[in-house]
């Protein structure tokens, strides 16, 4: 997979690390927000994975990018970045 993706359900089915993802954030992320798929997409050593919260206003600026990076059978994941804190107001 080179292209970008930008379904969940071809999230889950061509990428051989998606549920180690969701693991990820299921298990190592600290956060009380529920994450959906966004787009995957080819970076220079990997993939990056982006989630984004509900498609409300006050949650539209909350962002979860992650960087995945794989090593033979071993895959790495680290956050590029982490939003999920109110909207400052102007």
């Amino acid at each position: 997979m080179r292209i970008p993706i930008k379904n969940e359900l071809d999230f889950i089915s061509d990428c051989d690390f998606s549920s180690k993802v969701y693991q990820f954030i299921d298990n190592d992320l600290e956060t009380n927000t529920r994450w959906f798929f966004n787009i995957c997409y080819p970076s220079n050593d990997g993939y990056t994975v982006i989630f984004k919260s509900y498609s409300e206003e006050e949650y539209d600026h909350f962002v979860l990018s992650l960087a995945c990076t794989i090593h033979k059978d071993d895959l790495s994941i680290k956050v590029l970045k982490h939003v999920e804190s109110p909207k400052p107001e102007i």
